[in-house]
């Protein structure tokens, strides 16, 4: 597994400078000495502006001790962390949950589980804080939040470049990794070190469910003809394993639940560790609309671009464009900017099967030739539309 690196913070001291009034051994006459301190108070009297000045500058240097105790914590937590994921390695112990084909997988059983598991967990607070930020429409306070979630997630990187396409997957992207073989035992690591582990009975039905989603896979797979597009497939495949994942999550107490999941994050695309929905960031991206009535257009150019054809080629066809339409408007809502990437796999999935219905249909009232069609089969990736939320309104008549 790839080492982190770890950067050093060296703290400056900031010193407070004390005035010190020294008192000479020759004590002058009292008058003498009432003049002279009246002249040296004088003298030591701050003015106005110096006086704002020093104010200033204090506040300054309070800012810049509280920003060096913020990193301190920062370098000591992950110090913490380090320590921990050092010590899950020596602990590292075999995958608790193995069943069907991928059972002896050597990438499977040599995994570092006990070092993923403690990425996930610590990733899946920081994810929550990313999209909550992202939905309000603000930066996250954090500075180092992405990067600390970057760090985390090499143990996880790792596992996949180590595995690569040795587990079976339509997908392109993150299909080994929400395999069930993958999602229980990241499961079960991240709850026994949480302190909420699965007992016998739980792991023994999540052992289940992931033969049993082995056994529809090989059917499914089986039954598919060279004419299935591969979106058909990678689609269900993400409904396969969302079975698998909620069949999961209804075997957990309350206590296991929140150890694992954030409402923030649950199927979100890309951003929830224990869901197909990974698989939604990795075959899909948005579509920003500054308005309802540009949509059609927009779908328009995007399938000319997929299908390499003129968009005036497809205007004979506008009712494939406005059933398409048709299909996602129930569901474009306004969307903050910083939020493009932080769509549902619900919502994901209806535009995906809607893009895919206006392709057939396109493939057969077009002409294509072997090439166009083979290239439209083997399309893997989609566009979920997403309406910005500050986009001006529609007027009435539209």
């Amino acid at each position: 597994m790839n080492k982190l690196a770890w950067g050093v913070l060296t703290i400056g001291c900031v010193g407070v400078a004390l005035w010190v009034l020294s008192v000479p051994s020759d004590v002058p006459s009292q008058d003498q000495s009432g003049k002279e301190n009246a002249a040296q108070q004088q003298e030591m009297a701050p003015v106005p502006e110096q006086t704002e000045e020093l104010l200033a500058e204090n506040q300054r240097l309070s800012r810049e001790v509280d920003a060096l105790e913020a990193q301190l914590r920062e370098v000591k937590a992950d110090r913490d962390l380090l320590t921990q994921l050092e010590a899950d390695k020596k602990e590292q112990q075999e995958p608790a949950i193995l069943f069907g084909q991928y059972a002896d997988l050597a990438e499977v059983v040599n995994a570092e589980w006990a070092v993923m598991g403690r990425s996930a967990l610590s990733m899946t607070d920081d994810l929550a804080t990313l999209v909550r930020c992202a939905v309000e429409g603000r930066e996250p306070e954090d500075p180092n939040l992405q990067l600390n979630i970057a760090k985390m997630n090499q143990a996880l990187i790792s596992y996949v470049l180590e595995v690569g396409s040795k587990i079976n997957s339509h997908s392109p992207g993150n299909g080994a990794f929400t395999h069930p073989i993958t999602q229980s035992n990241l499961l079960e690591q991240a709850l026994r070190l949480a302190g909420a582990e699965l007992s016998a009975g739980q792991a023994e039905r999540v052992k289940e469910l992931g033969q049993e989603y082995e056994s529809e896979w090989n059917r499914l797979d089986a039954s598919y003809g060279d004419q299935v597009p591969r979106l058909q497939r990678i689609f269900d495949e993400i409904e396969l394993k969302r079975e698998f994942t909620e069949g999961t999550r209804a075997l957990l107490s309350d206590v296991q639940k929140a150890m694992v999941y954030r409402d923030e994050t649950q199927d979100v695309s890309g951003k929830d560790l224990f869901s197909p929905a990974l698989i939604i960031g990795s075959t899909s991206r948005a579509l920003p609309i500054e308005s309802l009535s540009e949509l059609e257009g927009e779908l328009r150019a995007h399938v000319a671009a997929d299908l390499d054809v003129e968009p005036t080629v497809l205007e004979a066809h506008g009712d494939v464009f406005e059933a398409w339409v048709a299909t996602l408007r129930p569901q474009l809502q306004p969307t903050p900017r910083e939020a493009l990437t932080s769509y549902g796999m619900d919502e994901a999935l209806v535009a995906g099967r809607a893009q895919l219905d206006a392709m057939l249909v396109l493939a057969q009232r077009l002409d294509f030739g072997p090439e166009q069609c083979q290239s439209m089969l083997d399309q893997s990736h989609f566009v979920v539309p997403l309406l910005l939320l500050d986009s001006p309104p529609e007027s009435e008549d539209q």
